[in-house]
């Protein structure tokens, strides 16, 4: 098969993250909380590739072929909050997680520093700062790669409570 002048392809990758978490307060004060607990990162991973072929002197092929996989990780975590003033917390979190079975590894970072400000009685703001690292490696005998993802950046809440 000849590709002719003309063809193109097109590659890409989506990701659905979702965090379930159970924790318990091991320390509770008047101005602080710290806690730990177990939960699971969840990732939907959506791959992609798509085509315009001009093939054999003329012929014209389009596919699009797409595969998704759901990939649940454990994770340990803690958080730590201190509250200043009513109406002022500073927090922390951090979840990690990392395995090697056999030629296979994955580790996960998931670290939130942040403030929240509580401008009414029910309603609050937050900044917070996001890291987030996703890697896993293969190495065998037929295929030696890995993947990593990660992002990082500020996020801006509006809290509601009630």
């Amino acid at each position: 098969m000849v590709f002719n002048a003309g063809t193109n392809a097109k590659a890409g990758v989506g990701l659905d993250l979702y965090r379930i978490f159970f924790g318990r307060v091991f320390s509770r004060g008047f101005k602080h909380e710290f806690g730990a607990g177990l939960g699971v990162h969840a990732f939907n991973i959506k791959v992609f590739i798509e085509g315009d072929v001009l093939v054999n002197g003329g012929g014209f092929e389009f596919e699009r072929r797409a595969v998704s996989a759901v990939i649940p990780l454990p994770n340990i975590g803690a958080w730590y909050y201190f509250t200043p003033s009513t109406k002022l917390a500073l927090i922390a979190r951090v979840d990690w997680f990392g395995i090697t079975i056999g030629d296979y590894s994955a580790n996960l970072w998931d670290l939130a520093p942040g403030i929240k400000y509580q401008v009414f009685k029910n309603i609050g703001l937050g900044f917070d700062y996001r890291y987030f690292l996703f890697k896993t490696s293969v190495d065998t005998n037929d295929w030696d790669g890995n993947f990593r993802m990660n992002f990082s950046g500020p996020l801006i809440s509006i809290n509601a409570n009630f």
